[in-house]
């Protein structure tokens, strides 16, 4: 395991962003929010610096920081809300209570994904 984290905590360290991407499991479709936990509660990455590289990074690193990935006036309304706080506990962001694109509620979860 220190092989593989070795190069992903220089790489943190470093002051370059780090975007979570949809192919950051390799093909793995559906599993990115383990691989954002794990890079938490295996202490390689803090809790807010793993919820910006989900939203602003990855929306900067597609040119579209001005858009999406943050929650400001005149920017797209996409968020994913949670029952709970995932600054208290990264596991929470496998509580999806609702997705929202546009300003528009998608989806309603009733319990864990």
């Amino acid at each position: 395991m220190r092989r593989i984290l070795s190069p992903t905590l220089a790489f943190l360290g470093a002051a370059l962003g780090h975007a979570l991407g949809a192919d950051a499991v390799g093909g793995l479709h559906g599993h990115n929010s383990e691989n954002f936990i794990m890079r938490v509660q295996n202490a390689i990455q803090p809790r807010m610096d793993a919820i910006v590289s989900a939203r602003y990074l990855a929306a900067a690193s597609l040119g579209l920081e001005k858009q999406i990935g943050a929650i400001q006036p005149g920017m797209a309304a996409d968020l994913v809300a949670t029952e709970g706080n995932p600054l208290d506990d990264i596991a929470n962001v496998r509580k999806v209570a609702f997705v929202m694109k546009a300003g528009k509620v998608h989806l309603k979860a009733k319990g864990p994904l």
